[in-house]
């Protein structure tokens, strides 16, 4: 997070700095008559200037929006607004509606300028919140301004004293607890699994627990490792294709089998360089290999392992029926 933020904030800096004072007109004085007599008497009368009502603190406002580490409603405004169209997904109109929300809260929070300008960056999701209430409709939202309202608050949020990576810096200085010898060696075994093979979660944890770690420690270790399932998934997936063959439902049942769950396992068979068909080869082939089978019976049971009718026959084809 702090890497990104900061990054974000020497971005809004740039686009400040180029925008140079966009928004800044001078006002011209207006012109005295020459023919205008001046008044005898002076009647002129100091007026009060003009104060800004503080509705609350700006630091708060901007809280609001910037906290949360790489989650922070801020950091999401840019990704919300690309590719919104006429039809939304659910993801995207609960983005779109949790960051309208955010804003609208942060807005209560602050300051009249700093809501003023909290209130231009939340136009367009205001606009589709509008929307949802009329009961549907066309977006039409300008997301012209976005770029600019951001480097505007984040000024402002930046002059009122708010630190971006304040929360983060605390945290990264705080010193990681110490492990206890059972807890070290789980992770230990753990890595070093996942170095020459892939597990789903479920399998790690009962493979550490084959190797005598209690089921409190295997958990640990496993939750305490940076390890992404669904990658994990795609290398289990090849390496099932290296040896046997498979039909697409029957891979993803055979990862769902080794512990990973249904999206995790759909993902892992999306994600690689497969062809379905060929599968079905070599898969007619092995059956042939340890079995007899009439034309009509070995598509029957190449469909019964998942395979499609067009591949089943595809496979039968290519061993020679």
């Amino acid at each position: 997070m702090k890497k990104n933020l900061l990054t974000l904030v020497a971005s809004a800096a740039l686009i400040t700095s180029v925008l140079g004072g966009c928004g800044n007109e001078e006002t011209t004085p207006s012109e005295t008559s020459s023919d205008k007599a001046a008044p005898t008497e002076s009647t002129s009368t100091t007026e009060t200037p003009a104060t800004e009502p503080n509705k609350g603190s700006a630091v708060d406002a901007c809280a609001k929006i910037f906290e949360g580490d790489d989650d922070a409603i801020f950091m999401r405004i840019p990704g919300a607004l690309i590719g919104i169209g006429a039809d939304l997904t659910d993801d995207q109109a609960d983005e779109l509606t949790e960051i309208n929300e955010a804003l609208v809260e942060a807005s209560k929070l602050a300051p009249d300028a700093l809501a003023g300008k909290i209130d231009r960056l939340n136009e367009p999701f205001q606009t589709f919140a509008d929307v949802v209430a009329a009961g549907g409709g066309s977006l039409n939202m300008d997301t012209s301004h976005v770029t600019e309202d951001i480097a505007d608050v984040m000024t402002s949020c930046t002059e009122a004293g708010f630190s971006l990576a304040s929360d983060t810096e605390a945290i990264e200085e705080e010193p990681e607890p110490e492990l206890t010898v059972g807890q070290q060696n789980a992770v230990d075994k753990a890595e070093s699994y996942l170095e020459y093979s892939a597990f789903s979660r479920s399998g790690l944890i009962d493979q550490l627990e084959y190797e005598g770690f209690t089921k409190k420690q295997a958990k640990f270790a496993v939750d305490y490792i940076d390890v992404n399932w669904k990658q994990q998934a795609v290398d289990k997936a090849e390496s099932y294709l290296d040896s046997s063959s498979f039909s697409r439902s029957g891979l993803i049942d055979q990862l769902e089998y080794e512990g990973f769950t249904k999206k995790q396992a759909t993902f892992g068979v999306e994600h690689i360089d497969v062809n379905w068909k060929k599968q079905a080869a070599k898969k007619a082939e092995s059956y042939l290999e340890s079995s007899s089978f009439s034309r009509s019976g070995l598509i029957d049971q190449l469909e019964y392992e998942g395979f499609t009718r067009a591949q089943a026959e595809y496979g039968v084809k290519a061993v020679g029926y």
